[in-house]
This record gives C-alpha cells, sequence and structure tokens, in this order.
C-alpha cells in the first residue's frame, strides 16, 4: 500500500491533478495488484492518469467525485483502454459543495460539477444512457453515493458504490 501526500500548491486555489497522475504514472509497481484510487482533485488525478509504469494495465481504478467537465468523457474512454476495472462513483447532488453546508459559493465555485447527476448527463448526451455506455464500456461501472463533498472518501456510502461497482464488474467478466 503507497499513499502518497501530493503537493497540489493550495487546498483552494490549484485544483490541477496533473502532479497526482504524474506521481501515478511514475511510481514503479512492484508487486500486483496495479490500484490506482483517488477522491475529488485526486480523483481527478485517478481519472488523468496514464499507463502504469513498466505497462500493462491497472487491475482496477477506482475514481471518487471526479469534476464532470469538458473532457473528461475522453478521459474515462482512455481510463477503460489501459484499465482491467473502472469504477466511478460521484455524489448525488455535488455541485459547487452545494451538499456542504456553511461552505460560501466563492469557494464552492472552484469546485465545479462532481455530481453524480452530472456524470450521468454527460453520459447520456453522448451514449444515449448509462445502459448503452456500459455496453461499449463494459470494464466501466457507474455509481452513486450520498452526503455531502467533505469526508466523502471515507464515508460508508461511497465504500458501498465502490463495493457495488466493484460486484458488478466482477459478474460481467463471469459472464
Amino acid at each position: 500500500e503507497y499513499r502518497p501526500s501530493v503537493d497540489y500548491k493550495g487546498f483552494i486555489t490549484n485544483r490541477g491533478p496533473l502532479p497526482g497522475a504524474q506521481l501515478a504514472q511514475e511510481r514503479k509497481h512492484i508487486s500486483d495488484p496495479k490500484i490506482l484510487a483517488g477522491f475529488s482533485i485526486g480523483g481527478d488525478a485517478a481519472l488523468l492518469a496514464g499507463d502504469p509504469k513498466g505497462g500493462g494495465k491497472w487491475d482496477l481504478r477506482v475514481v471518487v467525485g471526479a469534476e464532470v467537465g469538458p473532457g473528461m468523457l475522453d478521459q474515462i474512454e482512455k481510463a477503460s483502454k489501459n484499465s482491467k476495472m473502472v469504477i466511478l462513483v460521484n455524489l448525488k447532488g455535488d455541485i459547487n459543495l452545494a451538499n456542504d453546508s456553511g461552505v460560501p459559493s466563492f469557494i464552492g465555485n472552484q469546485f465545479g460539477d462532481r455530481s453524480y447527476e452530472g456524470l450521468v448527463k454527460q453520459i447520456g448526451d453522448k451514449y444515449g444512457s448509462v445502459e448503452q455506455f456500459n455496453k461499449q464500456f463494459p470494464n466501466i461501472s457507474i455509481q452513486p453515493a450520498e452526503g455531502s463533498h467533505g469526508g466523502a472518501g471515507n464515508r460508508r456510502s461511497t465504500l458501498d458504490a465502490i463495493e457495488r461497482g466493484f460486484k458488478e464488474l466482477s459478474g460481467r467478466q463471469q459472464e
């Protein structure tokens, strides 16, 4: 298990996932399985990361709370190609930290749309539905979670969503 501390050059003012993505790609994996997971900006990084160092595919890529924005579907499609399984979890209603009470709008606006609804809409706009998307990308599971953005990376609802996604993908692989 490797849990690095990634310097994003500021909690609020720099949301760029590149440092985390580079760290994931450049870390030499000395044992299997190759698992990449991230929440919020770390989720952005986990989605952005390319092939694991030394080649091959990620055995499991877990992306929680990634920003639903331009280019996200392109990143998801790329992640599908270099990952055996991809689990995408977004929180219901998580737009501009709207789920977090007491967060001023000038802070929340910097986080953007990280909602399950936004992800499903973007997929629906391009593929027609999540079901159609799943036919094209059977190694990806899309799951909802509930609650505030803050702390969601370690919340039962999020962990349950990841478990549902893993069971779904494991079942697809056995078919």
